[in-house]
């Protein structure tokens, strides 16, 4: 994989682990969408913010035409309730040809049954991480720890058997 749109969960996800620089040292170009970016804007995420800012991560503003497109793909999802920020990072996907990294259940169903798109999440990541000798899982698994406990409005949603499962894994091989 050479071209990453990610959702905002995931980017969340790794600012709050404090792992969003390990992220782009794997030399996967990393793409998202405007309305992403304004809903990191209204999560005050900034270093998020930032790396798109300065290019690290690019942003694709959409046209109106694109919007058309995000809507009609919004439309369409089965079940219904996906936002029109789920559906434009499906679009951009789609668009690149690109590995859509997501958390969101709906959005990666749509983006796997429908569109036949690569779809991954954080604890996909993290495996990339520790692959790319970024991070041991010792620390992957702490990083995960950290994640799963947050409360109150910074909670992630996460697989729970899964996480648990690459937790005790990660443990026994620090």
């Amino acid at each position: 994989m050479r071209i990453a749109v990610q959702d905002a969960n995931i980017l969340i996800d790794l600012e709050l682990a404090g792992l969003l620089d390990l992220w782009l040292q794997l030399g996967i170009e990393t793409h998202t969408t405007d309305l992403i970016t304004q809903e990191l804007r209204d999560g005050n995420h900034q270093q998020a913010i930032s790396y798109i800012q300065n290019g690290k991560i690019i942003e694709t503003v959409l046209s109106f035409e694109d919007l058309v497109e995000v809507v009609r793909i919004q439309e369409a999802f089965q079940p219904r309730g996906a936002s029109v920020k789920d559906a434009s990072v499906l679009y951009l996907s789609i668009q690149k040809k690109a590995t859509l990294l997501t958390g969101d259940k709906a959005l990666r169903l749509q983006a796997e049954s429908v569109h036949c798109i690569e779809v991954h999440g954080t604890l996909w990541i993290l495996e990339k991480l520790i692959e790319g000798n970024l991070i041991d899982s010792a620390i992957a698994a702490s990083k995960l720890e950290y994640l799963i406990g947050l409360k109150g409005r910074k909670r992630r949603f996460l697989p729970e058997k899964q996480s648990k499962e690459r937790i005790s894994r990660w443990r026994k091989e620090g």
